[in-house]
């Protein structure tokens, strides 16, 4: 079976993985950050998510990338 995996796929399966991790992040921010001294504000949640978001995409996007680079030097068959 063919592994490899273009740039731009690699960008929309990381999209859509942190997509969803937004929503969920969001929510759980708004409910956990309080019991930590935070705004429960609802902007302040979606803005800590905004980076935690950024993070998850770049974290998500590299490892895919390794990933079929090793794939390709036949390091993981």
């Amino acid at each position: 079976s063919n592994m490899t995996q273009s740039r731009m796929s690699s960008a929309v399966e990381a999209s859509l993985n942190v997509t969803f991790g937004f929503g969920v992040s969001v929510l759980a921010n708004w409910i956990i950050l309080p019991h930590y001294g935070v705004s429960n504000k609802l902007a302040t949640s979606i803005e800590i998510g905004l980076w935690f978001t950024l993070i998850s995409f770049a974290r998500s996007f590299i490892l895919r990338r390794l990933f079929v680079w090793l794939h390709g030097k036949g390091v993981l068959k």
